[in-house]
């Protein structure tokens, strides 16, 4: 990677940080910090990262809209190559935000690499396309509302009412997916997985370049 890309990366890294201080230092989230914190143990002592889709297993074949309503299909896009899939919680969530931005940024660098980029999210299709909007996306945003994706990688997060979308009520809220990035080889099968339990947590982006590169991407980017 080149040191502009390094650089950015960096400070989107940074203002993660400042955000989780932020956060931290606020009494007005007390309520919220401590109900995510005991969702977490909870997710923790259950079992539920372990449960989630690993490395080595075969990925399922997903059909999702993208902000445009077109359908995706995982395995078309596998016959061309590898895929880094992100699911993401909605872009009311200020660290997807910010996530979703440190993926764009390397998205020619995945490209180059014979890869296709896409993120997972609950939010409708419009919503989706507002993302992409607001925040400059030039990569797919799948569209997962009745929560297929989720629950296919086990990844699915019954959310306390404190922690879910504000506005949002009724069931379909209270199911997230969980902060996670997957690197899926043409072969169908999970070379790399990322799960987080704590969604204001997010790995260096940057690990998922030398995945491609050890799957034998060849360069030179998708048609």
């Amino acid at each position: 990677m080149n040191e502009r890309l390094q650089a950015e990366l960096a400070a989107l890294q940074r203002e993660m940080h400042a955000l989780r201080l932020a956060q931290a230092r606020d009494p007005a989230a007390q309520p919220s910090r401590l109900a995510l914190r005991q969702a977490i143990d909870a997710l923790v002592d259950g079992g539920a990262l372990a449960n989630a889709m690993a490395a080595g297993e075969r990925a399922p074949d997903l059909v999702l809209p993208d902000a445009a309503g077109k359908r995706i299909r995982l395995a078309s896009l596998l016959r061309r190559g590898p895929i880094v899939l992100a699911f993401f919680r909605g872009d009311w969530c200020p660290y997807c935000r910010l996530e979703l931005q440190a993926l764009n940024a390397l998205r020619e660098e995945v490209g180059a690499r014979n890869a296709a980029l896409l993120a997972v999210s609950p939010q409708t299709v419009a919503a989706s396309r507002r993302t992409r909007r607001l925040l400059g996306l030039d990569f797919p945003l799948l569209s997962d509302p009745a929560g297929s994706a989720t629950a296919a990688f086990r990844v699915a997060w019954q959310a306390p009412a404190l922690l879910r979308p504000g506005g949002c009520a009724g069931a379909a809220c209270a199911t997230l997916p969980l902060a996670a990035r997957y690197v899926i080889g043409a072969d169908g099968i999970v070379a790399y997985a990322e799960v987080n339990a704590d969604p204001r947590m997010r790995g260096d982006p940057a690990a998922l370049i030398p995945v491609l590169e050890r799957l034998g991407a060849v360069h030179g980017g998708r048609g």
